[in-house]
């Protein structure tokens, strides 16, 4: 795609802004990895740095802007004193209509998927809008007007980004033949796939293909193929109890011995010594900061179509299927065909009606939602129910009148609550990086059959409706309407509760709406006592924790930080009796954290203070001069809490709280004693 239609393609786009991040990043630091869960623009404002972007390499100074695809690897390195730079992640969408009228069948696909860089003539615009963008995205929940600012000012950035790029000729784009090159690899992988079936699939010779790839990679098609099939295997051999014969026929390999050789080759280890090394690690270290909400982790998906306006899966041969246009259809059909007769029948017909929706198949009409007036219950419909309750969310009452079956939990800790309540998600998001089948250890074998992993920040909606459930659960999330009216097109969605605010569901609250919605609210209250009486016995074990002060902080590449109330971190520390700073509580916030400059880690200082560290090892904290210096931590009364204690204090679910007193409150204990 030239940078003309890329220009033509944005001017017809709808945006949806996902996240805003400012991150600094020091020479000193370790390299920075991550795989990009939605589409980005990064900015750089200061420094130099080499950042990596896929399969390539940038030499980024001040004011380049890069823009990055969705499930790439983004790296951060070689930095030369300090690198500043804001990350901007979104979504756009073209109507399928204006796909067809303005571009050719060729670069449909390629809309939005494309790696590219622009050097700007004049930064000072860009810069200006980028730092407007970002207070406003900061306080757009104090004030929901400020949702529409930063739409604005993103439509402002992308033009002044593409107007610059085309007047100087600075936009970089891949050539159209390398970027529809990957994208075919990186969906058929698993399939064998030859030089001349790519050079033939793109209408080229092997020849001008293979020199035309490798002058802008890197490396030759087949070499960028074998080190896509081993970056898959590797997710494989940590994440599951596979073999190397079944790992190698998933990547398109095609026998163990071939792929243990080529991954030897290209790794340096053998696979079994890999898995053996890695296993205790995670599956997906990708968190870009200790403040965000989001983890940065790959999926191992099935290939779905990259266009939002296709929900259908891409066959061997590029040929969609539907995956669930049709099944609509069926649903409304029938739902029509059941009002009919239901107008036609007496009242002696009702009850037959009603136990035929309750048939396996009518799944749609299980579960409705409700945002308009409440329809008085037919009587004899109602008593074949097994139950039926309302639940009151941000965005209205959601009805549920028969047992869900196939359960979609998406929101933070909601996978672990439905499995404490002992069902099994079919669907689930691993917010904190645990890999495998998402959950902690606590609750390590409780799931039968393993969910399908769905991505956090930008849930891939295609895959949820694949799995055709008939309830969702996003009750500690975003609380972001457009994600919750996209889930409910799906089906009934259970959101964050009314008066909310994102992320901010208590641990609670948040068992009792799913329990509630599961119908297993005896459970859910024999929980919430169970872990009131393990924070009372722990409290009571441990006076000196009462009226002590506490600071929870937390630590990532782009500096340190501090979490407020509403995070379950300061729920749990307060229920053992700590008390909270004023001077972090007072700072103006609309999240759950706070950023905490250099200048002002004095602010860390408590009679406890609790550091969480994000996408680095603690160690990483330890070392930092600056943190050294805090007089808690000078003292001793510092606790930097290892990868699985962050986990468990991070996630809030009931089984990581139980699990978290127990771990945890001997090592506050310790450390409120400082140095004897």
């Amino acid at each position: 795609m030239q940078a003309s239609q890329l220009s033509l393609v944005w001017s017809h786009s709808h945006i949806n802004v996902l996240d805003i991040r400012r991150i600094v990043r020091y020479e000193d630091e370790a390299c920075a990895s991550y795989r990009l869960p939605a589409n980005c623009f990064l900015y750089a404002i200061k420094g130099e740095a080499r950042v990596g972007l896929g399969e390539g390499k940038h030499a980024v100074q001040q004011y380049l802007v890069l823009h990055g695809v969705k499930g790439n690897k983004l790296t951060v390195d070689r930095i030369e004193s300090r690198f500043e730079y804001y990350l901007i992640f979104y979504s756009a969408t073209l109507p399928e209509l204006l796909k067809q009228r303005l571009l050719s069948a060729k670069d449909r696909h390629a809309a939005y998927y494309q790696n590219y860089s622009v050097t700007p003539i004049s930064s000072a615009t860009l810069l200006d809008q980028v730092k407007e963008m970002h207070a406003a995205w900061e306080h757009q929940t104090s004030d929901k007007l400020q949702r529409i600012r930063v739409k604005s000012l993103m439509y402002q950035f992308v033009y002044e980004v593409l107007q610059q790029g085309n007047t100087s000729g600075a936009v970089q784009i891949h050539s159209e033949l390398v970027s529809r090159a990957i994208q075919y690899m990186q969906g058929n992988f698993p399939r064998p796939i030859t030089l001349e079936q790519l050079a033939a699939a793109l209408y080229c010779s092997p020849r001008h293909f293979s020199r035309l790839f490798k002058s802008e990679t890197g490396k030759s098609p087949i070499e960028y193929l074998i080190h896509l099939r081993i970056s898959k295997s590797k997710q494989l051999l940590v994440s599951t109890e596979a073999t190397l014969q079944e790992i190698a026929e998933r990547i398109g390999m095609p026998d163990s011995y071939y792929f243990s050789k080529m991954f030897k080759k290209y790794a340096g280890i053998s696979p079994l010594r890999y898995r053996n090394e890695h296993r205790s690690e995670s599956v997906c270290p990708y968190m870009t900061s200790g403040l965000a909400r989001y983890d940065m982790g790959e999926a191992l998906l099935p290939l779905y179509s990259n266009d939002k306006d296709y929900h259908s899966y891409l066959g061997a041969e590029e040929e969609a299927s539907s995956m669930f246009h049709s099944k609509k259809w069926a649903a409304a059909m029938l739902l029509c065909l059941t009002l009919a007769i239901s107008a036609c029948s007496t009242g002696g017909n009702t009850t037959n009606g009603a136990a035929d929706n309750n048939k396996p198949g009518s799944q749609n009409t299980a579960v409705t939602q409700s945002n308009a007036a409440n329809v008085p219950a037919n009587t004899d419909q109602a008593a074949v129910q097994p139950y039926h309750t309302s639940i009151e969310t941000k965005f209205g009452t959601v009805e549920i009148t028969a047992e869900p079956k196939r359960i979609v939990a998406l929101g933070w800790g909601d996978a672990e609550t439905v499995l404490s309540l002992g069902v099994e998600p079919i669907g689930a998001s691993d917010w904190v990086a645990f890999g495998g089948e998402g959950v902690g250890p606590w609750l390590e074998g409780s799931y039968q059959t393993a969910p399908t992993i769905i991505g956090t920040l930008e849930p891939d909606y295609e895959l949820i409706a694949s799995l055709q459930p008939d309830l969702i659960l996003d009750v500690k999330s975003s609380g972001d309407e457009e994600r919750y009216k996209r889930l409910t097109d799906i089906a009934p969605t259970v959101g964050i509760p009314s008066g909310a605010d994102r992320y901010k569901t208590s641990s609670e609250d948040q068992l009792r709406i799913i329990a509630q919605a599961l119908n297993k609210e005896e459970e859910g209250e024999k929980l919430l006592a169970q872990v009131s009486d393990a924070f009372t016995k722990a409290a009571g074990e441990h006076p000196e924790f009462s009226g002590k002060t506490v600071v929870v902080g937390s630590y990532q590449s782009s500096g340190f930080g501090a979490y407020v109330t509403g995070s379950t971190r300061i729920d749990f520390v307060k229920r053992l009796g700590f008390v909270t700073k004023p001077e972090i509580e007072a700072v103006e916030n609309t999240n759950f954290a706070i950023k905490i400059a250099d200048e002002r880690l004095e602010l860390l200082d408590a009679d406890l203070t609790i550091v969480v560290p994000i996408g680095v090892e603690p160690g990483v904290v330890t070392d930092q001069p600056l943190f050294q210096k805090i007089p808690s931590v000078t003292d001793g009364r510092a606790v930097v809490l290892d990868r699985q204690s962050s986990r468990a204090f991070s996630t809030g679910s009931i089984p990581a709280l139980l699990w978290a007193v127990e771990h945890l409150v001997p090592q506050f204990a310790d450390a409120l004693k400082g140095k004897e």
